[in-house]
């Protein structure tokens, strides 16, 4: 017969008592050395207080067998893996320190939400990138407004975001040529990223210095003085303020012996898990691939996972393999270094249901895996998920390109009534990888009622919801998405058998965009949605993708079937409070901000306020031959602002329309006014799709040619700048 036997764990406990209520242990790992002396159903009571972990809990499929229960139970009790700071003391006039004996210190906490480690005021632009033959190992930068004399540049890191990427590099070497002020940053010369660095996406910043403390909310730990630095908002009482450091870089690591052997019924109720770290990161830098797809820079790697959570998919806090009948419930996960929760390979019939995620550093949960696209023998994909009444807030907040949910190529994963806000990225990615999910049989993945707050604050070429592979029943319905920077719903290429229907999408300037490159596209449904803009961008030619165009509605006087929509999505009754206690103040939440304007100098700023902008849309009215010339028209589901006239596309990278210009000939007429006679330089912006390398642009001023075959040379990103003049223009 299976017996129960319940434990108790005090923070004021003994560990050589019997763990009773009356003589509870004192430590988790004491209790937790339990479940190999019994085979009875087990429940392990954390006592209210702070609970400190030093040692990852463990479930084996012989400690977490098929034929007993195990549940972890939490009474106004915390599983804490950090390391408290106190002691501080003034610094100077605006600075406070304090002693600090860790390995490293990549995020400081204080009153439970994130400072930000020091850094630049601004974004930098590269001046011109540094080669060894073909390879790019480093370049330069302006001096203007670009910091002098760091501490020590070794311990630098360079953040560079492009699209859907984020990428954190460390400095091999650092000079400052004064002659000619320019500063030369050099890094690995085997990074495939660095690349990218120099061509496409030429912004950066640069974190963790103290000459770069310089702001409220901003730290720095110095690892050899051992002591950590704190610029506090005026808010703030940092005496009286509690503070701590993440150190543990895994919680728990349910891992089971093989697809055939599960770590089983494992259950985690009433449990606030608080102060994880990815320390790794300090060492090695982060290469993003996409999602939490990690690109390795470590110098041997091994599929097996070490207790410090060194692996090629990005490090979790609370992590299964080979495990199946797994409840999370009713928890609160906060302040944790890396990724939270992570199912790899072999996991079945899991409930996550009515916790709180917030304020990581990468991503809330994972499912599945991106080596999921290939069959493997001995791996299964994660089956019979549930994702349900979650809180999800401000997570990503080191590594923006990872994604609040991620879900590769799995069956049976149902995300529903949840409430996401705040994604530097997408909110929920669905059977992502660049091969159309050649492999695994991905299917049944559902995206319902959830509430999906300002996605994409940081990157682009994502979306409140967005797939990549094929999907056997895919489902995204009843979700209400507000606020995202770039796309709504997005169905990449590759994305397949996956419907849309009954979602509301407000702010959001292309709430429905489907792609099409070399990867086949096929079988996307998109119908009976809402939206205050109407914009939809779908591939012409391909008779399986069935697009509508959403019904326009105003926000601020919703009809019924869309206000129902906004009703019904995120938290239901029961969880409702979760939304409550899961908010911050208004003035923390600035603290998060992670988009850093570009430096503009005085001259920039006065440059500025003299120049015209001409945006691709306004051109004049007439129509045909008068305001422009085109060789076709578009059909009305590609554009939706002046649909009768040309072939307009939403940029998300510029927030604006452009204009495609197909064919040799074709030409737009625009109005503008000169304010006084002078000399002025044009600078017009084209897309480079479709361009070829003797693409030109002619332009003429009052129906007389200005400039004759201006080519379009250098690359901005995914847009071609051609550049002419001085040229005198009359008042």
């Amino acid at each position: 017969m299976n017996t129960k036997r319940e434990l108790f764990v005090s923070p004021s406990g003994n560990d050589k008592a019997d763990g009773s209520k009356t003589n509870p242990f004192l430590t988790i790992e004491r209790a937790h050395e339990e479940l190999c002396d019994t085979s009875s159903d087990i429940t392990i009571n954390l006592l209210p207080g702070i609970h400190k972990l030093t040692k990852t809990l463990k479930f084996t499929s012989e400690t977490a067998s098929k034929n007993r229960k195990i549940t972890y139970r939490g009474e106004n009790a915390t599983i804490f893996g950090g390391v408290f700071v106190t002691g501080w003391e003034k610094h100077d006039d605006k600075i406070y320190k304090a002693n600090l004996d860790v390995v490293d210190a990549r995020n400081l906490y204080v009153n439970s939400i994130p400072a930000i480690r020091a850094r630049t005021n601004y974004s930098y632009v590269i001046d011109k990138t540094i080669k060894d033959g073909d390879n790019i190992v480093g370049f330069e930068v302006d001096g203007r407004n670009f910091p002098k004399g760091f501490t020590n540049f070794k311990d630098l890191e360079l953040v560079n975001c492009w699209d859907w990427e984020s990428h954190r590099y460390h400095l091999t070497d650092y000079k400052y040529n004064a002659e000619e002020n320019k500063h030369i940053l050099m890094l690995d010369v085997s990074l495939f990223p660095l690349k990218r660095l120099g061509k496409e996406s030429r912004s950066f910043y640069l974190e963790n210095d103290f000459s770069l403390l310089d702001k409220p909310g901003e730290f720095f730990y110095d690892k050899r003085e051992k002591v950590i630095y704190y610029y506090p908002y005026p808010e703030e009482d940092i005496e009286t303020a509690e503070c701590y450091v993440g150190q543990k870089e895994m919680f728990v690591n349910i891992l089971g012996a093989s697809v055939d052997e599960r770590a089983s019924n494992i259950t985690f109720e009433g449990i606030r898990f608080a102060g994880g770290a990815c320390n790794i990161f300090s060492k090695y830098g982060y290469l993003s691939h996409q999602s939490d797809a990690i690109i390795d820079t470590r110098p041997t790697h091994s599929s097996e996972l070490s207790e410090n959570g060194e692996f090629t998919i990005n490090t979790s806090q609370f992590r299964m393999e080979n495990a199946e009948n797994i409840v999370i419930k009713d928890c609160e996960f906060l302040n944790m270094g890396s990724s939270i929760i992570a199912m790899n390979h072999s996991v079945s019939d899991v409930v996550i249901e009515g916790n709180i995620l917030r304020d990581s550093s990468a991503n809330a949960i994972r499912v599945g895996n991106p080596s999921h696209r290939h069959e493997t023998e001995g791996i299964d994909v994660c089956r019979n998920i549930i994702i349900k009444n979650n809180v999800i807030a401000r997570v990503c907040g080191e590594i923006f390109s990872n994604c609040a949910i991620s879900v590769y190529y799995e069956n049976g994963v149902r995300i529903l009534h949840n409430l996401i806000e705040d994604s530097p990225y997408t909110s929920i990615t669905l059977s992502w990888g660049w091969e159309g999910a050649v492999g695994y049989d991905c299917r049944d993945l559902e995206v319902g009622y959830n509430r999906i707050i300002r996605p994409m604050s940081v990157l682009y070429d994502g979306g409140g919801v967005y797939t990549l592979g094929e999907i056997k029943n895919g489902q995204i319905h009843d979700n209400y998405i507000v606020g995202s920077r770039d796309r709504g719903i997005y169905n990449d290429a590759g994305a397949a058998q996956t419907s849309s229907f009954n979602n509301l999408i407000e702010d959001c300037v292309l709430p429905f965009y489907v792609q099409q490159t070399k990867y086949k596209t096929n079988n996307i449904n998109i119908y009976h949605n809402f939206s205050t803009f109407t914009k939809i961008s779908v591939p012409k030619d391909l008779d399986s993708i069935k697009a509508e165009i959403p019904i326009l509605v105003d926000k601020d006087n919703l009809c019924a079937e869309a206000q129902a929509i906004k009703d019904n999505a995120g938290l239901e009754a029961e969880y409702a409070h979760l939304t409550e206690k899961s908010k911050i103040a208004d003035w923390q939440i600035k603290r998060s901000a992670t988009i850093l304007p570009r430096y503009k100098s005085k001259k920039d700023l006065e440059l500025h306020k003299l120049l015209k902008f001409v945006c691709a849309k306004d051109f004049i009215k007439g129509g045909e031959g008068v305001a422009f010339h085109k060789t076709f028209r578009p059909s009305k589901n590609n554009n939706s602002y002046r649909p009768e006239e040309v072939h307009l596309h939403f940029s998300p990278l510029v927030q604006n329309y452009v204009i495609h210009m197909d064919e040799a000939g074709e030409w737009m007429k625009y109005e503008v006014e000169i304010d006084k006679t002078d000399e002025y330089f044009f600078e017009l912006f084209a897309t480079s799709i479709g361009l070829t390398e003797d693409s030109v642009m002619k332009i003429y001023v009052d129906d007389e040619l200005l400039t004759d075959n201006l080519p379009i040379t250098e690359k901005v990103h995914y847009h071609s700048l051609a550049k002419a003049g001085p040229f005198r223009m009359e008042k």
